[in-house]
């Protein structure tokens, strides 16, 4: 019968079939580096005096990436623009405007921002609340200035 001391039980228990099973709780310092399996060839961990961390944090000069919130406003925001023909198609072309495409993405973030009132972060509120002022003006210009010709009705129909 094997003895149960401290150093059998933190280090590496052997099962029958040759599986191993290695407690990674003792500090890295007590154990000597392996070559890692899974990685692929020519990257071997190497010893550090202080351990990687998991998850970068952002440093004070770096801002956190958008959050898919803000990334959903924004493509709301950036297609709507594109209805309105302000800013060009993906192969830089430009676009005919559609003012009932540009009012539809338009009415979608009025009735998200309704349904999501008090549960965002200040920032997302006062992004939301720029798309919108944004979208509704150059809206209205387009309306005023008549450059959408006969496309608001979107179906093509005419009427």
């Amino acid at each position: 019968m094997a003895s149960n001391s401290p150093k059998d039980t933190d280090e590496t228990t052997a099962d029958e079939g040759g599986f191993q099973v290695r407690d990674r709780r003792a500090s890295q310092a007590e154990e000597t580096p392996t070559s890692n399996t899974d990685a692929p060839e020519g990257t071997e961990e190497t010893p550090s005096d202080e351990p990687a961390p998991a998850i970068e944090e952002p440093t004070a000069a770096e801002s956190p990436p958008p959050s898919r919130f803000a990334r959903f406003v924004a493509s709301l925001h950036m297609t709507a623009l594109y209805h309105l023909g302000l800013i060009p198609g993906p192969q830089g072309e430009k676009p005919t405007p559609n003012l009932a495409m540009a009012r539809e993405n338009i009415d979608i973030l009025l009735e998200l921002k309704e349904k999501t009132h008090g549960n965002l972060t200040e920032s997302e509120t006062a992004l939301m609340a720029q798309a919108v002022q944004d979208l509704q003006h150059h809206f209205m210009q387009a309306v005023m200035s008549g450059t959408a010709g006969d496309s608001t009705q979107g179906d093509g129909s005419g009427s």
